[in-house]
């Protein structure tokens, strides 16, 4: 294909939550034009508090969420010689806080002395940048909790929690093709590409230092899986260490933790319990009336007389989610799908309510969960990528909705930069390690990361399971008590039992809480059954086992004929791309009530209202 430029239309920006930056040892730029460009880094956003700190040659700031702000930021060292912006939250290893008053002796001498070994022992969900007249640190949690970009080139430096903000620096550097095809197959972009050439996200767990030498990073977390002998010492420590990361969350004010009917929003809960935060922390849970998540939240809210803020999506709320699906892209910048549009509103009703949220986000990481099934029919004697490539496709990559072309394309980028991945932890001993580790290096770090900084727009957000020193425990339990839920189990059973007599949700269908491995896939099968059995029977025509917190027909039921217009209007970079007639027989099939096709909808959709914010 040829090379596509981006060109920004001209429209009104306002703050999002993040952090950024840009060092010009040239002194061509204009620094404080640059500046406003990477603070307003979203067309129909937000206008959080914010704050910048000029040396000669850089400039560095943060806008943050006025209600979780709990310092000033930037902090400005004694000297003045240094400035610091964070985004999300740092304890330093004493299990304080970062603030104003203990970043001279608490955190930049031991930086700058111990740089790695420092950096490994802090705690927190965050990214950093460091900054002073003559270099700048990034730093990204041992997680990549929140996105974190970068643009070098020609002796000028810039970093910004947001992809486009850094691209509208540079426009003319052009779209890169790899990652934009990859985006599209897998729903990422691989090995810290974005769809922009000028723009690299930084990995998890790394320190990134820039001077007029260039750029230089070391990694300072330990990626390998070694089971030991003894797990009873390694479920402690996990124990322990989520104990420890929840009871700090939940130390905040006017603090809300999701309740969901998964295991790990019950993981979160039971140490709640255990350490008596009841009364204090208030359960979240938001999605469809009739979805199981509801219901199964609201019967352990109500088992356990916990406070409970229950957000449910009316009518009313599907009729206005097409107004947000532009703000939605803007913020999680492509991300994330459209059908994800409900948790926008749900953040919004949260953050008016509450100051802080408690997320159990990266739960899957303590459990082998990531392509379990597929595991037993891995040949160990071919080529893995070949044998995944199929379970790692999105709807959009299957659904002929691209035109031939770009599907060829699609498929030999996302052969490419799987082996490429693949390639570089190619001594890790189990398959099912190198899952987890993908899940780990690339869909947590490098994609639901925009989920996170999403989220901080509306409220202040604390992933707690997301901890490091409980995933090196984690690294040392066999992946065989893994994949049972072994460490989720231990925990609960561990800090309050109760929460084992009730059943969880899977996918939106019901699944036993003993027994969950194997029979978590009865609802599905019975789907299964229902959907084949209705060909000839039409009265069983749209039964099903399962609800989800928001399925695709609330999503484009009520913005079917904005969506029709965005995804039929002629647009340089999308035309190219898509099977037109295949898009208007698929869009009319929904018009007439079929959604086979409407995930894949959803995800065209998405992807063409990100253009529009760039070309």
């Amino acid at each position: 294909m040829s090379t596509i430029t981006a060109v920004f239309l001209k429209k009104k920006h306002h703050n999002v939550a993040g952090i950024f930056g840009i060092y010009d040892s040239t002194g061509a730029r204009d620094l404080h034009a640059d500046a406003t460009v990477l603070l307003h880094a979203a067309q129909q956003g937000f206008n959080h508090p914010h704050a910048t700190h000029h040396f000669e040659h850089s400039v560095i700031g943060c806008a943050v969420p006025h209600h979780y702000s709990n310092t000033k930021w930037p902090i400005i060292s004694r000297d003045g010689q240094y400035a610091l912006a964070v985004f999300g939250e740092i304890y330093l290893p004493d299990g304080t806080p970062l603030r104003n008053n203990n970043f001279d002796d608490g955190f930049l001498r031991p930086f700058l002395e111990s740089g790695v070994d420092f950096v490994r022992e802090l705690g927190g969900n965050f990214n950093l940048a460091l900054m002073c007249a003559d270099e700048c640190y990034v730093v990204n949690d041992a997680f990549g909790t929140f996105p974190a970009h970068y643009s070098a080139a020609n002796r000028q430096f810039a970093f910004s929690t947001q992809m486009l903000p850094l691209h509208r620096l540079n426009p003319d550097k052009g779209i890169d093709e790899k990652a934009l095809f990859e985006h599209l197959a897998l729903s990422q972009s691989l090995s810290s590409r974005t769809m922009f050439r000028d723009v690299r996200r930084l990995a998890r767990g790394t320190i990134l230092q820039y001077t007029r030498s260039g750029i230089k990073t070391s990694e300072y977390i330990n990626r390998r899986f070694h089971p030991s002998a003894s797990v009873m010492p390694e479920l402690e420590t996990v124990y322990a260490s989520v104990g420890t990361a929840i009871e700090q969350s939940a130390n905040y004010p006017r603090v809300t933790a999701a309740l969901s009917g998964g295991f790990d929003s019950r993981m979160t809960w039971s140490v709640l319990l255990a350490r008596s935060f009841a009364s204090d922390v208030v359960a979240s849970t938001h999605g469809l009336p009739n979805s199981r998540d509801m219901m199964i939240a609201g019967r352990i809210a109500d088992g356990l007389d916990l406070r409970a803020d229950r957000i449910a999506i009316t009518k009313s709320d599907l009729a206005d989610f097409p107004r947000s699906w532009r703000q939605f892209v803007e913020i999680t910048e492509g991300h994330h799908p459209l059908s994800q549009i409900f948790a926008h509103h749900a953040m919004r009703l949260l953050g008016e309510r509450f100051s802080v949220l408690i997320d159990s986000y990266g739960g899957v990481l303590y459990r082998r969960q990531i392509k379990k099934r597929v595991e037993p029919s891995i040949g160990p004697q071919r080529e893995l990528v070949p044998q995944i490539l199929r379970y790692e496709l999105t709807a959009l990559a299957t659904s002929g909705l691209l035109n031939p072309i770009a599907q060829q394309e699609m498929y030999r980028y996302s052969l490419d930069g799987l082996r490429e991945y693949y390639a570089g932890i190619e001594s890790v001993a189990t398959i099912g390690d190198k899952f987890d580790l993908f899940y780990a290096d690339q869909t947590a770090a490098l994609r639901d990361c925009f989920s996170a900084a999403h989220q901080m727009n509306f409220i202040g957000v604390l992933q707690p399971l997301l901890n490091r020193r409980a995933f090196d425990a984690i690294r040392r339990i066999p992946g065989a008590v893994r994949r049972r839920e072994g460490i989720h189990k231990y925990v609960i059973h561990r800090a309050d039992p109760r929460l084992e007599r009730y059943g969880l949700d899977y996918s939106g269908y019901p699944a036993p809480y003993r027994g969950f491995s194997q029979l978590r896939f009865a609802g599905p099968a019975i789907d299964r059954a229902l959907r084949i059995a209705s060909r000839p029977l039409p009265f069983l025509r749209g039964s099903a086992v399962r609800r989800p917190a928001m399925d695709t027909r609330g999503v484009l039921e009520p913005g079917l004929k904005l969506a029709t217009d965005i995804l039929l209007t002629p647009h340089p970079i999308f035309d190219p791309l898509v099977n037109r007639p295949v898009l208007e027989r698929e869009l009319g099939a929904v018009a007439n009530g079929s959604y086979d096709k409407a995930t894949a909808i959803i995800q065209l959709l998405t992807f063409r209202v990100l253009l529009d914010l760039f070309a």
